[in-house]
């Protein structure tokens, strides 16, 4: 029979499980996004009311229209400061927009969301109109305003402070070359959020109201110390004024109505455009939409306060107006209008990406785990019988009469799990094997090493006790009978120190010595040991130069440290060459303290540097006379007793060698 082509059963299974996931969690996202938008629509709408109270508060605009207030009607004594207030207002309007985080109520600025830090974007804007519904001014308006004084009261010591009076100018852009070139002011301020203040200016112009055109404007560039803090008066008494033009318009200049004006400081803001439409309506931002609005309601004749022209979670557009009465006229003399724009549902998306995460992640991990517990309780099993007859291990042939596929993926499992571990467990016991046959052959290599080394060591005194007793008998050279006898003594010596030491290495790697708790100086027993070998170091006009810490105190066995140190120590002086130098140092860290013995020699090879610390063991082969050959094994073995280590590498010009121990 032919094989049927298609899908296997792990693909079909995986289309069909991940898919399912995909479209629950599309679903899922799809209601979650609704409600959070929904949640963000309501609470958005109560934060731009709660805006627009806070704004009025911000404003102060009630100090001119309460009774009460001492500043009631000021603004018809000095329109052209509460026209600077009205501006100051708007400067905060858009420096501080609306910004709510899910979770939280409104204030300016912004909070971290319970979702994701994704600050609530809301389009504001402030329009203010007149008793007859012209606009005055808006948050859309580029303007420059300042407080001001005249050159008469600068010359005559009044500017003292901010200024006597107030003005604007129009920098609004794409209104001529002029314009454009006044629109570049504000950049060359100093710009903090939305805003942007310029200070100490002197400009040329013939005002229209309270709105300056300006022939010439110059700008101060002294920032000497003496400059700093001092008012404009003083300043112009002691000179310190260093004009430097930033704008000319030769169209006004020529006019004769020129005035001149000093600026201590004056400000504008940026406002952030960005396009409306509701329906057929369409504006070039919220403030233009603003302006065109009527809130009449022509049901009842009456005016609206607060409107909401649109209702979609897409597109809130929210306007509110607040009117200022002064004394007994019907009409307002001051309207406020604010507007509002909110994407709910871009919002939502944008707060919801964790959830999004989150939840495919949830899912999808569910689908993951369903689709690998089908797999490898059903499919796997099969598949791995099925690889494994093709090994040809595992002969499986499943008859007609088999029972159900459950029952048998069963069986199969179990069949070849066992059949793992009896493979397992054969595997281990050869590894076993194979490692003990390995430890075996290394142990003999060892035992052959060390015969072989310890028969090199004792061969040559025996040799020298054979080769002297044998003239003793023959009484050959009876004249040097007492220097045969003494080399025989001073070999049989030399045996005797080479086997007490093989017995002491011997008890030091079984660990059956008992270590002293002694407290002594490091680095006296340094100084004494180096003492002890001051002929020796004569001889061969060795340098010796010794860097040993203050305080090297520790507690250890005294007697086995001390062997160590002798150790390391003849070893310098013996394999220095005439003339050479030797080096030690003692110190002390927090936590161990480090003996280090540098000698000049030639260097040793990274083979030599790996089986320095064995027994009998010499770099030289031409040295095999010299000591026992055990020194170093025994050294490192003490060392590694009392919890310290061994170190030997190439240093420049010769060796080091160094231990260290905890304190």
């Amino acid at each position: 029979m032919k094989k049927r082509k298609g899908l296997s059963a792990v693909n079909r299974a995986a289309l069909l499980i991940f898919g399912l996931a995909l479209a629950v969690w599309l679903i899922v996202g799809y209601i979650i996004t609704g409600i959070v938008a929904r949640q963000r629509y309501d609470l958005t709408y109560a934060s731009c009311v709660n805006y627009i109270d806070n704004f009025a508060n911000v404003a102060m605009l009630d100090r001119y229209y309460d009774p009460s207030s001492p500043l009631y009607g000021y603004q018809h004594e000095r329109p052209d400061e509460f026209e600077y207030y009205l501006f100051n207002a708007l400067e905060v309007a858009a420096d501080y927009p609306v910004s709510v985080n899910y979770g939280t109520r409104f204030t300016a600025g912004g909070y971290k969301s319970t979702l994701t830090n994704n600050a609530c974007s809301v389009s504001s804007a402030v329009v203010f109109y007149d008793r007859d519904g012209n606009v005055i001014h808006g948050v859309d308006d580029d303007v420059l305003f300042f407080a001001y004084y005249t050159e008469q009261e600068v010359k005559n010591g009044k500017a003292d402070g901010a200024g006597l009076h107030y003005a604007y100018i129009d920098i609004s852009s794409n209104k001529g070359e002029y314009n454009d070139a006044l629109a570049e002011l504000r950049g060359m301020g100093t710009v903090v959020g939305h805003t942007s203040t310029l200070g100490a200016l002197r400009i040329d112009g013939c005002f229209e109201g309270t709105r300056l055109i300006p022939a010439r404007i110059q700008k101060n560039f002294n920032g000497s110390g003496e400059a700093a803090g001092a008012t404009l008066s003083q300043k112009y008494d002691r000179k310190l004024f260093n004009w430097l033009t930033m704008y000319e318009d030769p169209g006004v200049a020529a006019r004769g109505d020129l005035v001149t004006v000093y600026i201590d400081l004056a400000r504008s803001w940026y406002y952030l455009y960005s396009p409306v439409k509701v329906g057929s309506d369409s504006a070039e931002n919220l403030a233009e939409f603003a302006k065109g609005y009527d809130f009449t309601d022509y049901e009842t004749g009456t005016m609206r306060h607060n409107v909401e022209v649109s209702t979609k979670l897409d597109s809130l557009i929210l306007l509110s107006r607040r009117d200022y009465f002064y004394e007994d006229y019907e009409t307002p003399e001051l309207t406020m209008v604010t507007a509002f724009s909110f994407n709910a549902l871009k919002w939502a998306i944008g707060a919801l990406e964790n959830v999004y995460i989150l939840t495919a992640f949830a899912i999808f991990a569910a689908a993951a785990v369903i689709f690998f517990c089908l797999k490898d309780r059903v499919i796997s099993p099969v598949a791995e019988i099925s690889r494994s007859a093709e090994l040809g291990w595992v002969d499986i042939k499943r008859p007609e009469d088999a029972p159900p596929v459950w029952r048998e993926v069963e069986s199969l499992q179990r069949d070849y799990i066992e059949e793992c571990d009896t493979r397992r467990a054969l595997r281990n016991e050869v590894s076993k094997m194979k490692a003990s046959l390995r430890y075996a052959d290394e142990a003999e290599k060892n035992r052959r090493e060390l015969i072989s080394a310890i028969a090199h060591e004792l061969k040559t005194p025996l040799a020298v006790i054979s080769g002297y007793a044998e003239g003793l008998k023959e009484q050959i050279a009876e004249d040097k009978r007492d220097q045969y006898l003494e080399t025989i003594i001073s070999e049989t010596g030399r045996m005797d120190a080479i086997v007490l030491e093989m017995l002491d290495l011997s008890r030091l790697e079984a660990g059956k010595v008992k270590l002293a708790r002694d407290e002594f100086s490091l680095g006296d027993m340094a100084r004494s040991v180096f003492g002890k070998l001051e002929m020796a170091i004569g001889s061969k006009e060795l340098k010796l130069d010794m860097d040993i810490a203050d305080d090297t105190v520790l507690i250890a066995d005294e007697g086995r440290i001390l062997q160590a140190v002798e150790n390391f120590a003849t070893n310098a002086v013996k394999y220095s060459p005439r003339g050479g130098r030797v080096s030690v140092s003692v110190h002390k860290t927090r936590r161990d303290i480090c003996f280090s013995v540098d000698n000049q020699c030639r260097s040793f090879t990274s083979q030599e540097l790996d089986k320095i610390w064995d027994a009998f063991y010499r770099a030289d082969p031409d040295r095999s006379g010299e000591g026992t050959g055990l020194g170093l094994a025994i050294t490192k073995n003490i060392i590694e007793l009392h919890g310290g280590q061994c170190r030997a590498k190439n240093v420049e010009g010769g060796v080091s060698f160094s231990f260290t121990l905890p304190v």
